[in-house]
């Protein structure tokens, strides 16, 4: 049964009074089910999930996973056909409606597939028109002996995938079928022409089904499992893959063995491209199966750590391989692996999917004249779209993106966005393009993966050299057999929202070299706000009164700054109001909310002010009028401007800004503001989570459990919900608990803060790693880690600049992890060595010291080497510490000893 969640019923208030219980614990889920009580929040997005329902939805998040490489819809990848039996309830269950969705799956992942698409009826009188077609369109299972297309219709497909069934297993096996086989490769045993020149064949072969089809135990998958034959005993290596439905391999032995299947032809040649393996369906349904129902934050837990671990297996799947250097296609995919990806970088991510692209017959000039200069040898090499915040250049850009993806001649493209963590900075930017441009060509994927191998650390090194080893020289030679120059377009969104402001002059230093290509040329196409100059010089000349002497084009940037904000301020009172999105009651639900409605309710220039105002109100020189104004703003607009952040999904730049204010001594100097700013935090914090998912809420559940003395609720009282009766009891003052981080699916075991606090590092002994932002309370990363046995983390510790993360589990691994990009740094397995339950960095972060029983290990935290071992404690070791200048080590053990 449908759940209302998932036939897509807002529930809305109850129009009966209610009396609503004490406020229990402040734990966020707690929160959200008393909200549900509360305020109509449907039941279903907490526990109504039904299993078969997230089953289907993990498969298609693995699918999305995939199709973000886009690896099936190039010329040069695998055409795929699907040999499949029909349902036929006299004879047996073929289990043809997973074969239609692994067909449709496979569309999903723009795979070029080939099957019989409108087969034949079961009962129905065959004709010889019908047969003939079938078996013209089963012909381009032949092997190819020579073009395996012609004016692109695929003439011969490079992998078949055999969908095993009992069905396809009884037509295999009845009396009809060995000499039905016989008589087709009879026909094709004279003739070497295949692929091309098949169709010299073709009429003979039709011939003789024609005189078979009505035969008793006749059915057109036969003549494909003929064909296979034929296919399988060819000079050349042609892929046949098993799927089966239902059985064991084991029962479907003679017939893989009579159609030439192989070891090697397993289901991951198919998917070799891509970074997912099939136990990770395997696993996730394992633990969706345990489940009578799921709540929505356990069905992303499950999806998260599921694919994760999927990827953390076939990484070792493939460092196994690349031991075999035979074996070039590994070894290509395992140094693929290496590379850094930004989640979310991509325009068609599945994080992306609900921003807007151009209408139709909208912004026609400038598309026109973008697309035009992108397949003009003559133009420049770059084209820079700018101007101010919500003038719809983000939009344009993904647009562009999706039309040359169309043409096939978007290379790459990254969208960055300040606060999204890895899309905030340039750390993974390089090598987010270098992946996109290995799935693009064959021959960069080569180039690149070379680069990789001969330099390991590539990831970790310098912007230059990302750059020079990653794109530009893969990016030289790959034109050199072409006649003429190669365009190859990257995209690159919002560069201005790249935190580090000499990372972006870096770039784009790096990107001027793209002028040197002769054989291939790159064009590059950014968008940026606000108009930056040639030279970022210029705007520090014209800010500085002692070297811009001419009044007329001196500019006062602390003046600046403040206008800005003053507008900001005077744009938001003017357009924030409640429920500006029209949402149908408080239960309505932020994912459910159309991009476009949101753009027409909440233009893009009141996004800028909602989430900046903060910024240049800091920039400025505020004095006390400007206090006043915050304050009157804050009196009137605090819930509507929350509730416009967490329609734009940026809940947590409300607590960014409040800290950002709070900072202001010219603001703080107003009391009643500064006492404010102090209860709007606890009161962000306080119902951040809920917010998020239901923007209403801020006028609802938020207020409602409020404390009583909070300001917040006292000034908007008017707004709690006139429909309860009695509100609930809560508490008089805020409690000395800040927040409540949740996602762990099982105890939480350590936890450690970063130096400078800005870091919290938390671990369960499900294999759960999270890093959070203890300020705003949001995840930054997650990690799976470990084997099944011995999986729980021993010791976690940062490096002291706050660089490094190690850790340590019971499976006999030492990890370091960048926490900025959240990239492993280094990984170890000690084979002759206990877990560690002891660690400590060396004061300048280049050496870790880790205890295994009586042992200590001095380690290269950034690489992972073993630089020594010490051996001197005869019984176990609790403590281990470097002294300040990093010249000593002292460690204490059980006997009574303390060793430097």
């Amino acid at each position: 049964m449908a759940s209302r969640l998932e036939a897509g019923v807002d529930v809305p208030l109850n129009a009966t009074p209610a009396s609503l219980p004490s406020r229990p614990s402040a734990s966020p889920s707690a929160r959200l089910k008393r909200s549900v009580e509360a305020t109509g929040l449907p039941a279903s997005e907490v526990s109504t999930l039904g299993v078969d329902t997230v089953r289907r939805d993990f498969f298609r998040r693995i699918l999305n996973h995939l199709a973000k490489l886009d690896a099936f819809s190039h010329a040069t990848t695998p055409s795929v056909f699907v040999v499949y039996a029909h349902d036929n309830e006299r004879e047996g269950n073929a289990y043809s409606i997973f074969a239609t969705l692994f067909i449709e799956w496979l569309g999903i992942l723009r795979s070029r597939t080939i099957s019989d698409k409108r087969p034949l009826p079961i009962f129905s009188t065959r004709t010889h028109e019908s047969t003939r077609n079938i078996v013209a369109n089963q012909a381009c299972l032949f092997p190819a002996n020579g073009a395996p297309s012609e004016n692109g219709a695929i003439l011969s497909v490079d992998k078949v995938i055999v969908c095993a069934s009992e069905l396809l297993l009884h037509y295999f096996e009845q009396d009809f079928t060995p000499g039905y086989i016989d008589g087709i490769n009879a026909i094709c045993s004279g003739d070497q022409a295949f692929g091309g020149s098949s169709r010299a064949i073709l009429p003979r072969l039709q011939d003789f089904v024609e005189t078979q089809y009505q035969s008793n135990g006749f059915h057109h998958v036969l003549t494909e499992l003929a064909i296979l034959k034929i296919r399988s005993t060819h000079s050349m290596p042609y892929g046949i893959i098993p799927v089966t439905f239902a059985g064991s391999r084991q029962s479907y032995s003679a017939l893989f063995k009579e159609i030439g299947i192989r070891p090697s032809d397993l289901v991951i040649d198919l998917i070799s491209p891509t970074v997912i393996n099939l136990e990770c369906y395997d696993s996730g349904s394992a633990r969706i199966r345990k489940e009578s129902q799921i709540t929505k934050s356990q069905r992303e837990i499950i999806f998260d750590s599921e694919i994760s671990n999927a990827q953390a297996a076939y990484l070792e799947f493939q460092a196994a391989q690349t031991r075999d250097r035979n074996n070039h296609a590994y070894d290509r995919l395992w140094q693929m692996m290496k590379l850094p990806y930004a989640k979310g970088a991509n325009y068609d991510s599945h994080e992306r999917q609900h921003e807007p692209y151009c209408l139709p017959n909208t912004r026609v000039d400038i598309l026109r004249q973008i697309m035009a200069w992108s397949d003009d040898p003559l133009q420049k090499t770059t084209f820079w779209l700018n101007g101010m915040a919500g003038t719809g250049k983000s939009t344009i850009a993904r647009t562009i993106a999706r039309q040359l993806a169309q043409q096939k001649r978007l290379g790459a493209n990254f969208f960055f966005s300040r606060g999204r963590g890895d899309l905030g900075h340039a750390g993974e930017l390089f090598g987010t393009i270098a992946i996109q441009l290995a799935a693009f060509s064959p021959k960069l994927k080569h180039s690149i993966c070379e680069a990789i191998s001969k330099h390991d650390n590539v990831s970790r090194q310098s912007m230059r050299d990302q750059w020079t080893k990653l794109i530009y020289k893969p990016i030289l030679g790959l034109g050199a057999s072409s006649p003429s120059p190669l365009i190859l377009v990257l995209v690159i969104d919002a560069l201005d929202e790249c935190g580090n402001e000499q990372d972006i002059r870096t770039l784009l230093q790096l990107l001027t070299e793209t002028r040197n290509l002769k054989n291939v040329q790159l064009r590059v196409l950014i968008t940026s706000t606000p108009i930056r100059l040639l030279h970022p010089s210029f705007r520090d000349f014209l800010i500085n009164p002692e070297r811009c002497a001419d009044q007329d084009f001196w500019i006062n940037d602390a003046k600046a700054h403040l206008y800005v904000a003053e507008q900001c301020l005077h744009t938001m009172s003017r357009t924030l109001t409640r429920n500006m999105c029209r949402l149908k009651s408080p239960a309505s639900l932020k994912e459910r909310i159309k991009a476009n409605v949101m753009d027409q309710n909440l233009p893009f220039h009141v996004q800028y002010a909602c989430q900046y105002w903060g910024y240049h109100l800091q920039k400025g020189t505020p004095g006390a009028l400007d206090a006043s104004r915050v304050l009157a703003f804050f009196r009137h607009h605090f819930l509507h401007w929350l509730e416009a952040l967490s329609l734009m999904g940026k809940m947590p730049e409300a607590i960014h800004t409040v800290k950002i204010l709070v900072d202001i001594p010219t603001l703080c100097n107003n009391t009643d503001l500064f006492a404010f700013l102090h209860d709007a935090r606890r009161f962000v914090l306080d119902c951040r989570y809920i917010v998020e998912i239901a923007p209403l809420q801020v006028y609802h559940s938020a207020l409602v459990f409020s404390p009583n003395a909070s300001i917040t609720r006292r000034w908007f009282a008017r707004e709690l919900p006139m429909w309860i009766e009695k509100l609930p009891s809560v508490e008089e003052n805020w409690t000395p608990s800040l927040q409540v981080l949740e996602g762990h699916s099982s105890l939480v075991t350590n936890l450690v803060f970063s130096p400078d606090s800005q870091l919290l590092a938390s671990t369960t002994v499900d294999r759960g790693f999270r890093l959070w932002n203890p300020t705003t309370g949001v995840l930054l990363h997650t990690l799976e880690h470990g084997s099944e046995k011995n999986r729980d983390i021993e010791e976690v510790v940062f490096s002291p600049d706050g660089r490094l993360l190690a850790f340590m589990p019971r499976d006999g691994t030492i990890t370091s992890w960048d926490p900025i990009t959240g990239a492993s740094r280094g990984r170890r397995t000690l084979k002759d060595y206990s877990s560690t339950r002891v660690a400590a960095f060396s004061p300048n972060g280049q050496l870790l010291a880790s205890v295994h029983n009586v042992n200590i290990l001095i380690w290269d935290p950034a690489t992972g080497a073993l630089h020594r071992t010490s051996k001197g404690h005869s019984d176990r070791v609790n403590a281990v510490t470097f002294s300040p200048d990093g010249q000593l080590i002292a460690s204490g053990s059980n006997n009574k000893t303390v060793r430097l």
